[in-house]
């Protein structure tokens, strides 16, 4: 089969990002700037399948022929300490020199066994006994060094974010809305999830002053353990690592998004010398926790495909334009605004009989609709039938099979070439003559052309009559070539015509 049949059979193939895509339905984006951070290896394949959704769901800038992966107004980043994981989901991926800030560094031995010269803003947090044996495979599950990582290549991470929210040209009306996901069990994410948030908050201070504060909304999507915890091969030791990750980082993440319970606590780090933060606000405006284990403590099947798609298909609705008409009760934009407004409400109204001050600070996502796959569908079953097919691009006849299906419709030349010559006196009936000339026709109109073209035509149609049987016997055998799986449209196209095997009309011209 030649390349091109097989890149256009590809095209189909969803599992590579391919599939049917019928352009009106798709829809706008929200009138907002977003960028969407993905942290470490869960955090990367949480923002492969927005990716995914977007370039599926929402309208793209461009032609017919050539179209962008995503809208205009939406940019994402990731960062990642392990440079041997090449990420990709259903075809999509991340662009290695504007999406992707890889913090990996092979001297990161040697940094931490000559620590003076570390600078005093890394040396004051960082433990005393910390040991990475190679800085290019990830965090090995340990949260400092997933944080040292950062703080090694920190200007650069600075100057990524600073340079995505520049690019989304934050307006005097419409904030920008930042999107977070990151595990929190492992090195990378769990290390790093809270300087990002800052960093972000810090940024938009230094962009816009005191405005800065209200012009940027964030939104934290942060796995708990038991969705790493569902992945396959995982033995007893990483399992205690993940989920003694988890618990110090809820614990960090509990105490700062709680800052604002303790007045005059605030949040200080300096980066790099690109940037320094001293925040009274918590990392998060809305944070959300994202479990794999149902009510009864039960872990869902496909626990981690399942809260990595659960977490894109609700970042989508809130990226999408909604129309909502008089009389509707629910609109995702309200219910973002109304879960803000209880959590507030309920923190001032705490039962008396809670001992302990409770955290209503956080969210829980499922699945929000469940709905027919349509396009998909079409799509694997497209694709499905054109691979089967593959085969018959090659198929081409040759002088036995030629010979076959002249024996099997008894196609008799002798006769056709009879009643080639009949039909073609009618023509000259018609065409070798002045009667039917302009001047007969047109301009005196002596000769009624209707008429005669009538008639021509019913001594034409009574001649093909003759052979009315010889044609749908004919018709019949083209057919079955037509969709036999051993011969196909290919094969029956190149045996009626073509130029480099025995064919039909060669044979009937010689």
């Amino acid at each position: 089969m030649k390349q091109i049949f097989h890149s256009n059979i590809n095209q189909l193939n969803i599992t590579t990002g391919g599939g049917l895509r019928a352009e009106k339905t798709r829809i706008d984006t929200i009138n907002h700037p977003v960028l969407v951070i993905g942290l470490g290896g869960t955090g990367t394949d949480a923002l492969l399948r927005l990716k995914y959704q977007v370039n599926r769901r929402f309208k793209l800038p461009g032609n017919q022929h050539q179209k962008k992966q995503k809208p205009d107004n939406i940019e994402f980043l990731a960062l990642e300490t392990n440079e041997h994981d090449k990420k990709n989901y259903k075809g999509i991926s991340l662009d290695s020199h504007t999406e992707m800030v890889l913090l990996s560094n092979p001297a990161i031995g040697s940094i931490l066994n000559n620590r003076s010269t570390m600078p005093d803003y890394i040396k004051k947090w960082l433990a005393p006994g910390l040991t990475i044996s190679d800085g290019t495979k990830g965090a090995s599950g340990n949260r400092q060094a997933g944080r040292l990582l950062l703080f090694e290549k920190i200007n650069t991470a600075v100057t990524a974010i600073e340079n995505k929210i520049r690019a989304l040209r934050v307006d005097q009306e419409n904030k920008l809305l930042v999107f977070i996901v990151s595990g929190l069990s492992g090195g990378t994410g769990g290390g790093m999830f809270l300087d990002i948030a800052y960093i972000v908050r810090g940024l938009m201070e230094r962009e816009y002053g005191s405005r800065g504060i209200d012009k940027v909304e964030i939104s934290g999507y942060l796995f708990t353990p038991d969705v790493n915890l569902a992945g396959s091969g995982m033995n007893i030791h990483t399992e205690e690592y993940v989920q003694r990750n988890g618990y110090a980082a809820l614990k960090e993440l509990d105490y700062w998004m709680n800052i604002e319970e303790r007045p005059g606590d605030r949040f200080c780090q300096k980066y790099g010398t690109r940037l320094d933060v001293n925040s009274l606000l918590p990392p998060f405006n809305l944070c959300h926790l994202v479990s794999a284990t149902n009510v009864d403590g039960v872990l869902l099947k496909n626990a981690y495909d399942y809260s990595m798609n659960v977490t894109a298909e609700n970042i989508v609705n809130f990226l999408a334009v909604e129309e909502k008409t008089t009389g509707e009760e629910f609109a995702v934009q309200d219910y973002y605004s109304n879960l803000l407004a209880n959590i507030s409400t309920m923190k001032v109204n705490l039962p008396e009989e809670m001992p302990h001050q409770a955290n209503f600070v956080y969210n829980i996502i499922g699945a929000s609709m469940a709905a027919l796959p349509v396009e998909e569908i079409n799509a694997y079953l497209a694709h499905g039938i054109f691979r089967e097919m593959a085969p018959m691009f090659d198929s081409y006849p040759d002088e036995f099979d030629l010979s076959r299906f002249v024996q099997l419709t008894r196609l008799d030349i002798a006769q056709l070439g009879e009643s080639i010559d009949d039909l073609s006196q009618i023509k000259l009936d018609y065409m070798g003559t002045d009667f039917y000339s302009y001047a007969n026709v047109v301009k005196t109109k002596r000769v009624d052309i209707d008429e005669k073209l009538a008639y021509l035509y019913q001594n034409a149609k009574r001649e093909l009559a003759k052979h009315k049987p010889a044609i749908e016997h004919i018709k019949a055998a083209l057919n079955e070539c037509f969709v036999s799986p051993n011969q196909g449209p290919f094969f029956t196209s190149r045996l009626i015509s073509s130029d480099r095997n025995p064919c039909l009309l060669g044979f009937i011209k010689t």
